[in-house]
């Protein structure tokens, strides 16, 4: 019975949004780039938080990720052993280090890199 009301559904889904298509007027250039817009490489621009790629750190469980925030980027540190999320490194601090040697301004949620790799003694060091 769940089996026939799930395909009832789905039906009925698909008759809601085919119907009103095969009576429409063909599709114009600018319909195809109104819905370009919301293509997957597309979205990144409207959702925030919306992709984390892990980085295995070694042969270890521990990983890292980078998220793209309204703010900026933001490099977050996981060890499911000790069930911890952090920062992987002091983002402000690496930025005003940055600022000082290099006389450009940097700011912490915009550093110059998207990747970091960790030494042997499991410290953050950057791939710029």
């Amino acid at each position: 019975m769940k089996t026939t009301n799930r395909i009832a559904k789905v039906l009925a889904g698909i008759a809601i949004i085919v119907l009103p298509l095969a009576s429409q007027q063909p599709l114009t250039r600018e319909d195809y780039a109104r819905a370009e817009q919301y293509l997957i490489w597309n979205i990144g621009k409207l959702a925030f938080k919306f992709q984390a790629v892990p980085h295995f750190i070694g042969k270890s469980d521990r990983f890292w990720y980078k998220l793209d925030t309204r703010a900026g980027k933001e490099f977050v540190f996981v060890d499911p052993a000790l069930r911890t999320r952090q920062p992987a490194f002091d983002q402000a601090r690496l930025a005003a280090s940055l600022s000082a040697a290099s006389g450009k301004a940097y700011e912490a949620n915009n550093l110059p890199f998207d990747s970091i790799e960790f030494t042997k003694e499991g410290r953050p060091s950057s791939s710029i």
